[in-house]
């Protein structure tokens, strides 16, 4: 397994938000795991969503992925029961 795929360095990068003229750009940022969504992401995404919103100077939102996919989906192993 490279650097770039171990699960530290997969976790520890998360949704970039950039805000530039009214433009709020939020980007998924796992490029070597397709820009897979973690139960982190999705609680980082509600919060920058409920922020932009109270932002008047905020007025669009992209979302967009880092690399040539958008995003695979949520991580689903990591919402699985334990056994």
């Amino acid at each position: 397994m490279t650097q770039a795929t171990t699960p530290e360095a997969i976790a520890a990068t998360g949704p970039i938000v950039t805000v530039v003229n009214g433009c709020a750009t939020l980007r998924l940022n796992r490029p070597a795991v397709h820009n897979r969504i973690e139960p982190g992401d999705l609680l980082f995404i509600r919060e920058t969503i409920r922020r932009l919103n109270a932002d008047p100077s905020a007025r669009v939102l992209v979302l967009t992925g880092t690399g040539k996919t958008f995003s695979s989906g949520f991580h689903l192993a990591s919402s699985a029961a334990p056994r």
